[in-house]
């Protein structure tokens, strides 16, 4: 097989990591995240609810956020989403909250499809506005893994384990890059837009593989 002594490996894992099982409306910040019951989910805006078939929503009609504190800031996060299909505007969106410290200090990675582009902003002290976009258009009714990954003043965009590009956003400050709040965020009218998943991968390992035990045998 491909998986030999000598050989680089990289080895990550999930967490924490949710798929918002739970009862109808129940939101993220009374639901326990299954798999890592260390973590917990915070409200900062509206209200983020589960649902027994695995996803999360926002049913409320008001602009939602949740986060949980990772304890880190350099990571890659991830999530299953579907984006609404009623609308495209800015009320429609939908898409992560990273780095937060507070409501006037954070990074937002939108996908927005009125203009086709994953767009990375910040909000800084207040003042909120776009750093960089990647060109990508997100088809209607399509759910996709977003991912990103958060390295010192950079953020690498995959969609599908597709490498789409980097975003610089070193002019959001050392206080912002020093946070480790990372969520998602559905606004007021996408309440058929749904998250299935979420979670922050972090590495374990990285290196050469030493020695098999026990070998795999010949032809596995």
């Amino acid at each position: 097989g491909k998986l030999k002594a000598g050989k680089p490996l990289i080895a990550r894992v999930w967490y924490p990591y949710d798929i918002f099982t739970d009862s109808t409306s129940t939101t993220l910040a009374s639901h326990s995240i299954p798999y890592d019951s260390g973590f917990s989910w915070t409200t900062i805006a509206g209200a983020l609810t589960c649902n027994p078939s695995s996803y999360s929503q926002q049913l409320g009609g008001a602009d939602s956020t949740s986060v949980i504190d990772v304890g880190e800031s350099d990571l890659e996060v991830a999530a299953k989403i579907l984006p609404s299909t009623s609308g495209t505007a800015s009320a429609y969106q939908m898409g992560f909250i990273s780095r937060y410290i507070d409501a006037n200090n954070y990074l937002q990675i939108t996908v927005n499809r009125a203009t086709n582009v994953i767009d990375v902003s910040a909000n800084i002290a207040g003042t909120f506005g776009s750093i960089g976009t990647i060109s990508y258009t997100w088809g209607s009714g399509t759910s996709k893994i977003l991912a990103c990954k958060f390295h010192g003043k950079s953020v690498m965009i995959f969609i599908d384990d597709v490498y789409l590009g980097s975003i610089d956003v070193t002019s959001a400050g050392d206080a912002i890059h020093a946070g480790t709040k990372f969520g998602i965020f559905i606004n007021a009218s996408a309440t058929d837009a749904k998250v299935y998943s979420f979670g922050g991968l972090r590495p374990l390992f990285k290196g050469k593989i030493k020695d098999l035990t026990p070998r795999p045998s010949k032809g596995m």
